[in-house]
Order: C-alpha cells, then structure tokens, then sequence
C-alpha cells in the first residue's frame, strides 16, 4: 500500500491596527471591518487556483474544512462549516453570518454581524446604540441605518442574529 501526501495550504493575513482610521482609532479593540477582518487564502488539490470569493466566513470554518478536504468524517458538536462548497463554486448561495466579539475585562464587550451586504453592531454598554451598514454600499463603514425605517426588516434580522449568538455562547 502506498502513503499519499496531501498538500493544503490555509493562510490568514493580518487586519493592521487601524492605523489612526475612522477619527482616530489606534488598536484592534473596535467592532468594525478595518479592525476584524483579515484576507484568507486556501490552496488545496483539485480546487479552482487564483479564483476570489467575497464571501464571509469565520475562524471556527477552518477546521471543519480541512476535515472535509482531507475526506475524514466530520466530529459533531463543532460550531463552523466546512468551506469547500466555496471552494468548488465561489458563486454559490451562501447564507450564514459571521460574528465578532471584543472583550474588555475578560468579559464580551461589542459583538457585530456580519452578513454579505451588513455589518451590525452591538455594544456591552446599553447607552451607545447599535449601529447597521450596508458594506457593499459603504465598505468604510461610516454611515449608521439603524435610525433608517427603511432598514427596519435588516435591522431586526440582524438583531435576531445577535441574541441567537449571544443565547449560545455569552453566558
């Protein structure tokens, strides 16, 4: 019987530290995009090379995927999918959020959203509002529709999200 080596790469590129954006901010600390985002690269046998996928995906998806590209049967229990069905098809439909929590204190302190096209953000301090964006609209996240009626469904939505997020993990 012969031994095979499979080769997958999986690579995280940093998300800088906002570097005196949005007014000021200097530190990772902050819910929005430039603070918690970063580029990932995946490279495994037989997927498309070079091909970009926009799609919004978390942390906890990379060990479920390379589980999956290694053919090995998937644990239960794990939060995360596996990312493979992006792999094949960068266009496919995909539906799941992403979330974010800072901590201050060892204790959550803002947790955002993150769908396709919106960026929600709560705060542990209940008097700074929520915030919404349209990141495709305003990638820069810089203008709040929380206030808009006609973002009221999204805004719902998103909080729906948060307070499922929360149930499950914040205890």
């Amino acid at each position: 019987m012969k031994s095979m080596i499979l080769v997958i790469v999986l690579m995280l590129g940093g998300n800088g530290y906002h570097l005196g954006t949005r007014g000021g901010y200097w530190g990772k600390g902050t819910p929005y995009e430039d603070s918690c985002g970063v580029p990932l690269l995946i490279a495994a046998p037989g997927k498309s090379r070079a091909t970009g996928c926009q799609r919004v995906v978390e942390y906890v998806d990379f060990y479920p995927t390379l589980v999956d590209l290694c053919g090995l049967p998937p644990c239960r229990g794990l939060e995360g999918r596996s990312l493979r069905p992006l792999l094949d098809d960068p266009a496919t439909p995909w539906e799941h959020a992403a979330f974010t929590v800072n901590a201050r204190s060892d204790k959550p302190a803002n947790l955002a959203v993150s769908t396709e096209r919106f960026r929600y953000i709560e705060y542990a301090d209940a008097k700074k509002p929520a915030e919404l964006y349209d990141i495709q609209a305003d990638p820069r996240e810089w203008s709040n529709l929380a206030d808009q009626p006609e973002h009221a469904a999204t805004l719902a939505k998103m909080k729906k999200l948060a307070a499922e997020h929360r149930t499950k993990f914040w205890k």
